[in-house]
């Protein structure tokens, strides 16, 4: 039997404290930097749907790799909004 894949919908995370923002132009496509960690030690980089709020990606990241995400994405193009 095939296992149906578990969809995230970007309202899972409002709980959580919201680090920041980053959007690249003319993409259907945000993402949300945020954690639930109370010691801060690791966040969530989530990427999602901006109409649908459908999840992409869910990355868990050390919060001291986060300067590099955030490097990465903007030499992608994303912009922090």
């Amino acid at each position: 039997m095939v296992k149906k894949k578990e969809t995230k919908n970007i309202s899972e995370f409002s709980a959580y404290k919201e680090l920041g923002r980053m959007k690249k132009k003319r993409s259907p496509h945000s993402v949300l930097i945020c954690t639930d960690d109370p010691d801060g030690w690791f966040v969530n980089f989530v990427e999602y749907r901006t109409k649908s709020g459908v999840v992409i990606h869910d990355d868990y990241i050390v919060e001291k790799d986060l300067p590099g995400w955030i490097r990465w994405h903007r030499n992608l193009g994303w912009e922090e909004v």
